[in-house]
């Protein structure tokens, strides 16, 4: 049987992009039967956001209280970031973003066989151009670079049904416990929380292999 790995993610969350790479990577050289399918699970920090963001000098400020530790923390995403091959570029983000829209548009993918090229083209578009995955404008050149129709994507990230859908994903983790993100479940059995390095996140998937569903 395939492996599932659900993955509970913020496309505003910095630790989940370095988590999601760190996953394809664990995934590298899998193939076939051993290759799981990977299922993306909305998960809202910050579910109060305003739909059109905030500044994100407020934001900040808001998050950590003072200046020092915001450019510490920063600084230390950084670093783990370039590991991974990601560029982060703080500075350039004027505003932080709500989700909603971007996990709205990345539901609505799920089945496409492109989701991954749309999560990373909203992941890289925040962190590394700074543009704003709020904006509606923003997320459908995302959907059209991934080769999607942009009339349609701009009415996804509006769906109400969308919308319900990941309501009940962000509530289902909350109500499992899960307070913070990146979080994965492989095949029901084994979860683990945290940005995890690719060699650990290999190993689960091989052992959910192993061991299937509960």
């Amino acid at each position: 049987m395939k492996t599932t790995v659900d993955m509970w993610s913020d496309p505003t969350c910095p630790w989940c992009y370095i988590g999601y790479q760190r996953l394809k990577k664990a995934l590298t050289g899998l193939a076939g039967r051993h290759r799981p399918r990977i299922v993306w699970r909305a998960f809202l920090l910050n579910p109060a956001m305003p739909a059109d963001g905030m500044e994100r000098n407020a934001w900040l400020a808001r998050a950590f209280g003072n200046s020092r530790l915001a450019e510490t923390t920063l600084d230390r995403i950084t670093r783990h970031g370039l590991v991974e091959g990601i560029p982060f570029a703080f500075s350039a983000i004027s505003r932080t973003p709500s989700a909603l829209r971007a996990q709205a548009l990345i539901l609505a993918v799920h089945d496409s066989g492109r989701q991954m090229d749309v999560i990373e083209g909203i992941f890289r578009s925040h962190f590394v151009a700074g543009r704003d995955i709020g904006d509606p404008g923003v997320l459908a050149d995302i959907a059209e670079n991934a080769g999607f129709n942009r009339v349609e994507a701009l009415a996804w990230i509006d769906s109400i049904p969308l919308a319900r859908r990941l309501l009940h994903d962000a509530r289902k983790a909350r109500d499992g416990g899960i307070r913070s993100v990146p979080f994965y479940v492989f095949n029901r059995s084994l979860a683990v929380g945290g940005a995890q390095s690719a060699e650990v996140l290999r190993r689960l998937v091989t052992t959910a292999g192993d061991c299937g569903e509960l």
